[in-house]
C-alpha cells in the first residue's frame, strides 16, 4: 500500500513526529492543573483574617491579664514554680514522701 511507496527516512520522520505529539499530549494531560475553586474559597482577604485573629488574641490576652491581676503573688507563683500534683502525674513520675 502507501507504506511501500514512502521512503524509509520519511517514514521514520512521520513516526517520530507522531510519537512526539503523543508524548506532548500525554504530559500535558497528566500535569496537575491549578484548582479553580481556590478563588471561591477565599471570600475574605488575608488582611481581614489577620485582623480578626489579632483581635481574638488581644481579647484572650486581656482575659488572662484580668485573671492574673485578681491573683495574689503566691497564686501567681504557684503556676510558675514546679509543684508536683500527685494525682495528675503518671505513676513513674510521682514523688514519694
Amino acid at each position: 500500500m502507501w507504506q511501500d511507496s514512502l521512503k524509509p527516512a520519511l517514514r521514520r520522520w512521520m513516526v517520530g513526529t507522531l510519537i512526539a505529539l503523543a508524548y506532548a499530549a500525554m504530559t500535558g494531560s497528566c500535569t496537575p492543573q491549578p484548582a479553580a475553586n481556590r478563588v471561591l474559597v477565599q471570600t475574605e482577604p488575608a488582611t481581614d483574617r489577620m485582623a480578626a485573629l489579632q483581635q481574638q488574641a488581644d481579647r484572650e490576652a486581656t482575659q488572662w491579664e484580668a485573671a492574673y491581676s485578681r491573683m495574689s503573688d503566691q497564686e501567681r507563683m504557684s503556676g510558675i514554680v514546679y509543684e508536683p500534683i500527685s494525682d495528675r502525674l503518671p505513676e513513674t513520675e510521682r514523688v514519694k514522701p
